[in-house]
């Protein structure tokens, strides 16, 4: 699986610029934009949005928790894992 090279920071409550940076280069990924974590807004659909959208290269959402962590979603499976890693969904 080929990883995207772009990704919009999900940026979870706590977490500062730091982490940003160290997720973007942990995943090999250029932050296009950054939004803050809304709980209950569909990050799933949201990803399907973004897929193929610049140049035809699919963009990733890269969730950055505090502590230099973060989990990076480039497919539907991969989106709702990280959601419930972060424990949104059940």
């Amino acid at each position: 699986m080929i990883t995207p090279k772009f990704a919009l920071a999900i940026v979870l409550p706590g977490a500062g610029a730091s982490d940003i940076v160290h997720a973007a280069i942990k995943n090999e990924v250029h932050i296009i934009d950054k939004e803050e974590y809304l709980h209950g807004k569909d990050y799933i659909g949201m990803g399907d949005e973004y897929r193929g959208v610049l140049n035809g290269d699919a963009i990733s959402l890269l969730f950055v928790l505090p502590g230099n962590n973060s989990l990076l979603g480039n497919s539907v499976e991969t989106v709702e894992s990280a959601l419930k890693q972060i424990n949104v969904v059940d």
